[in-house]
């Protein structure tokens, strides 16, 4: 078991520190990581509006979910004020 331990490396610790961490405490790592990009979302969402007023919310929607690799039900709770910090 000794000569298992001393083969762990810094990247295998990292990611089994990672498995340890309660799922709010790494959802929240990520919204804070990711937090430029769901801004950028949420202005990309308002231009849209903008430029073409005709178009749904839940196309818009779709559209900046596909441009910037946000999962469209992570994307609706950034958009959800209650959710969001800014």
């Amino acid at each position: 078991m000794k000569s298992f331990k001393s083969h762990l490396t810094e990247q295998e610790s990292a990611i089994r520190f990672w498995d340890l961490l309660p799922a709010s405490v790494r959802h929240v790592i990520n919204r804070l990581l990711h937090k430029d990009k769901y801004k950028a979302a949420i202005r990309m969402k308002h231009e849209i509006h903008r430029k073409y007023p005709d178009y749904s919310d839940a196309k818009v929607l779709r559209i900046v979910s596909d441009f910037t690799h946000i999962k469209l039900k992570e994307l609706k709770k950034v958009l959800d004020r209650k959710t969001r910090h800014d």
